[in-house]
């Protein structure tokens, strides 16, 4: 064919319909090249744990129970293989993107049948290959540098003594509820210069023509999808996996899209092979992805659901329905330590001395992230912000315009790390470094008085309003705050995840102290040496002597390095935001009647975010209504 499988993917969040795929319109509803059945090459999988719970027909795991509200059973297990056959041929084959070359020690997180975990184990048999999961589904005859561990991955690891070269994650959707926490603690577990990578999908799907709308396979993902995140698993991850890798703190990081049709209805013969995959997955999945989540937490019954399912089954079938899934590859690595620092391992004299003040200088700066954070109090005034219409108060810290007139404001002793004119920001921390990381770890408002919601991300909302998130225009991540419930139809109120105490009244802006800490050094103390008349005394004291000033160099060197390295630690921490002037000020929250306008959907990339307030006639014109907003 003459495009590549390079030009068949596209990168980067901003070219979600980059790759346009032709319809073939000879195709038929029953095409026989490419059936309903594809059999798959493993072997069938049985559990040795008996204890699981069965319902409305389907089997799911124990450990753990009810923390996975996909099946376990056989089905399933059919359908993960069916997926891993279907994403190795979207990428061309490969297992992985990421550059690595000789790994020691990997993980394959919440591996599944392990399909994916054996086939690497068999392409690096000198690695230590590790896949954990909540049931024991996988088989027993299996590489031998690969073991298999039941474990919940969003507990806490204990792996940072013993890290790894490589983790690998695939196919979490609807399983996770917090993939930072989650992307997070796979950093802190991966060795310097190691790789982490993810795919996943983004499982809001969308069509290029508009076939879509109004079918029953939209019907069918509008309500599991919706039911997925109430419950608080974000449906779609992949989108949003570049943004996750950036803030824990990966660098070199590439993201990878590849759309994949839901059927048989492409032209091309490479994306027709795709959607016959995808169309047999995705069947096998309709009635066991929907049951528990809808019948455990929106009521429905089971045949009910079962209703649902068959009318996304038929929709499949229908070639006049042209239906895309997107599956994204992001992968990123973790930071050298001190990579900048090189030194001979061949020296003639100092080796010793230097390769000791080498070792002892690299463990002190693996600590002083840790150190710093451990000082610092992250309980308010910092945490997550306030959504505020319009504006901040001139009594708050403002983190710039982010979805619809809300802005992103903190406490005035917090600060906003990152935040910019077209890059808004939503956590209040000490300083201008990012404690994203630490937030997680007992996510909380930057006011205890505000109520903590969450989709995709934490915000808050004042004590007396309501969370919510819109599906407006087939964007999915907008969220908000409305003086009263929404009831516009493209509106779901959420839950609190974390109510505020209610006491309405201004937390302390005394910012949390820090230690301070001093570093003793001790020059190096000549010794005196008495003469003797044996020439081979003197040429080892002149040896000695050698070393000694080798290695003393070598530790002002490091020293002075270090030195540097507080200072503009301590400067870091000295800085202050960026004031801009004039600041909006705060308007009344939404109408829960009414559509809010997403302006970076409107005018992207002409714009950014912060210049909407500025247009009130816009504003206007989007909604119906003159003046409908409050905005200045």
């Amino acid at each position: 064919m003459a495009d590549t499988q390079g030009q068949r993917a596209s990168s980067g969040e901003n070219n979600n319909n980059a790759v346009q795929i032709e319809v073939d319109s000879r195709a038929t509803d029953n095409d026989s090249t490419y059936g309903d059945e594809i059999s798959t090459y493993s072997e069938s999988l049985t559990s040795s744990v008996q204890d699981y719970r069965i319902e409305n027909g389907r089997r799911y795991h124990a450990y753990r129970d009810g923390s996975y509200l996909l099946p376990n059973d056989e089905d399933e297990s059919d359908r993960l293989d069916m997926a891993h056959e279907l994403c190795l041929k979207a990428m061309g084959g490969k297992l992985f993107l990421a550059p690595i070359s000789s790994p020691e020690r990997v993980i394959d997180l919440a591996t599944g049948t392990g399909i994916w975990a054996i086939d690497f184990a068999d392409k690096f048999p000198s690695a230590e290959v590790i896949g954990n999961d909540l049931s024991p589904t996988q088989p027993s005859l299996v590489p031998p540098n690969l073991k298999f561990l039941v474990d919940d991955i969003e507990d806490e690891w204990g792996y940072e003594s013993t890290p790894f070269d490589f983790i690998h994650a695939r196919y979490l959707c609807h399983s996770i509820k917090n993939f930072k926490r989650l992307i997070q603690q796979a950093y802190n577990c991966t060795k310097p210069g190691g790789y982490v990578e993810f795919q996943d999908w983004d499982c809001r799907i969308r069509s290029e023509d508009g076939s879509l709308k109004g079918t029953g396979l939209q019907r069918y993902y509008d309500a599991v999808l919706d039911a997925f995140e109430r419950a608080g698993y974000p449906a779609s991850p992949g989108r949003y996996l570049e943004q996750w890798f950036r803030e824990a703190g990966f660098v070199d990081i590439h993201a990878q899209k590849y759309p994949i049709p839901m059927s048989v209805w492409p032209k091309d013969k490479h994306y027709k092979e795709l959607g016959a995959w995808l169309r047999a997955a995705v069947t096998e999945a309709f009635q066991g992805g929907a049951m528990a989540v809808l019948t455990r937490f929106e009521s429905w019954k089971p045949e009910e659901v079962t209703v649902l399912a068959a009318g996304a089954r038929n929709d499949l079938k229908n070639r006049d329905i042209h239906a895309i899934m997107d599956f994204w590859a992001v992968y990123g690595r973790k930071p050298d330590v001190l990579s900048s620092f090189s030194y001979s391992s061949h020296s003639t004299y100092g080796t010793f001395e230097c390769d000791l003040l080498i070792f002892l200088t690299k463990r002190i700066f693996l600590r002083l992230s840790d150190l710093h954070a451990m000082s610092i109090d992250y309980g308010p005034p910092y945490g997550f912000a306030l959504r505020r219409m319009g504006g901040c108060l001139d009594s708050e810290t403002q983190c710039y315009a982010t979805w619809g007139g809300y802005w992103g404001c903190c406490p005035q002793a917090a600060h906003c790390p990152g935040a910019e004119k077209y890059i808004p920001n939503n956590i209040c921390c000490p300083t201008n470094a990012n404690c994203t990381a630490q937030l997680l770890d007992e996510p909380h408002c930057a006011d205890a008085s505000w109520n903590m919601f969450y989709f995709q991300a934490y915000f808050c909302c004042e004590k007396n309003q309501y969370g919510f998130w819109t599906s407006q225009d087939g964007d999915y991540g907008n969220f908000g705050c409305s003086d009263s419930i929404p009831t516009n139809v493209n509106y779901t109120t959420l839950n609190p995840v974390k109510q505020g105490d209610g006491s309405g009244s201004a937390i302390s802006t005394t910012a949390a102290s820090t230690s301070s800490m001093t570093s003793a050094t001790s020059s190096p103390s000549s010794t005196n040496t008495s003469s003797g008349s044996s020439s081979d005394s003197s040429s080892t004291n002149k040896g000695a002597i050698a070393g000694g000033v080798v290695g003393g160099v070598c530790g002002v060197v490091l020293i002075i390095a270090a030195l540097l390295f507080f200072l503009r630690r301590y400067r870091s921490s000295k800085a202050t935001d960026t004031a801009y002037s004039p600041f909006p000020q705060p308007g009344p929250a939404p109408s829960p009647s009414q559509n809010i306008p997403d302006y970076a959907a409107y005018d992207a990339p002409k714009r950014g975010e912060l210049d909407s307030w500025q247009r009130p006639p816009e504003l206007a014109d989007s909604v119906g209504k003159e003046g409908t907003h409050e905005l200045p």
